[in-house]
């Protein structure tokens, strides 16, 4: 992958780059959308431009008639033997439809990575209990959703969540984790902080951490794309995502990264990580690894330049 890094950074062709994987997705194999695009499903979906594929959509366990459908896509990663579910940010009226398929899928956390409003827009219903012992009940599910704990930090907020399937008297609890330093418009300065949050969610959940040294990014996001359409939606996007990958890279396995010192801004980013929030975490979470607070000063130097477009977002 520092290969094929390279090569993008010295050409400065990332927009060449994210043009050339667009035009592969489109020219691919079809996929059908028929059950989104139904006429009793159209009020369903936020946006007409991100919907779930027929192959691959979570199909509710419905009743009474309710319809079996969601904006939400069922994801493969053959590389990490995973499945994940790439969801749109609930409406109102689709939050029992949310809950539901989390409590059926049996989802161990959620990550989200949008805030409610960006820019006075909704983005996002607030579809989880905001304070702790706060609840509700999804009546059309028979779902109830409490929040047992919640630890805000300066990068991300964190929640415990107990969600009780009324109709059985079952329990279970979930981890949320909301990115809130995402902007409004484009993409990080930077992917310190956002890699931190990764590591959160990963240790939290006990998931392995993967290698990326034969990583080919290209050839991933065009994999996932059969999954879920619109994946990385400018190329703004795909240079964050690169670059996210092989910081990581670099803390794990010291590659060095010198042929990016091109990409060095004069001044830091906006949100200088605090490495003794993540510290802090509750639920017996692993301790923070100490590589990354060993060479944060160092990968500070790098940037990516923001972006000024805007993209629809997943949960």
């Amino acid at each position: 992958m520092e290969d094929e890094l390279r090569k993008i950074v010295e050409n400065d062709s990332w927009k060449e780059t994210f043009d050339q994987i667009c035009l592969v997705s489109k020219t691919g194999k079809k996929c059908s959308t028929l059950k989104a695009c139904a006429f009793e499903n159209l009020c369903l979906n936020r946006y007409d431009n991100v919907l779930p594929y027929d192959h691959s959509r979570v199909v509710l366990r419905s009743k009474n008639g309710r319809s079996d459908y969601i904006n939400a896509s069922l994801v493969e990663n053959d590389r990490a033997k995973r499945r994940y579910i790439l969801s749109q940010g609930p409406l109102y009226m689709t939050i029992g439809h949310f809950w539901s398929m989390v409590w059926h899928e049996n989802s161990m956390a959620i990550v989200m990575l949008n805030k409610l409003m960006e820019r006075s827009i909704k983005k996002c219903e607030q579809y989880w209990p905001l304070n702790p012992n706060d609840s509700f009940v999804c009546k059309d599910v028979d779902i109830k959703i409490e929040n047992v704990q919640s630890e805000i930090n300066r990068n991300y907020i964190l929640t415990k969540i107990k969600i009780t399937n009324l109709t059985v008297n079952e329990k279970r609890i979930i981890l949320h984790f909301q990115y809130t330093k995402w902007p409004d418009f484009g993409v990080p300065c930077c992917p310190i902080n956002f890699l931190k949050f990764l590591e959160v969610v990963r240790e939290s959940v006990l998931i392995a951490k993967e290698g990326a040294s034969s990583v080919i990014l290209k050839d991933i996001l065009l994999d996932l794309r059969r999954y879920r359409m619109g994946l990385i939606q400018t190329w703004e996007q795909l240079k964050f995502s690169y670059l996210s990958i092989l910081f990581s890279a670099k803390i794990d396995q010291h590659i060095s990264l010198d042929f990016l010192d091109d990409l060095k801004k004069p001044t830091p980013e906006p949100n200088e990580p605090d490495s003794s929030v993540i510290n802090k975490r509750p639920w017996s979470f692993n301790e923070y690894n100490k590589k990354y607070r060993k060479q944060e000063q160092e990968l500070k130097s790098f940037s990516c330049e923001p972006s000024t477009s805007k993209a629809n977002e997943d949960t």
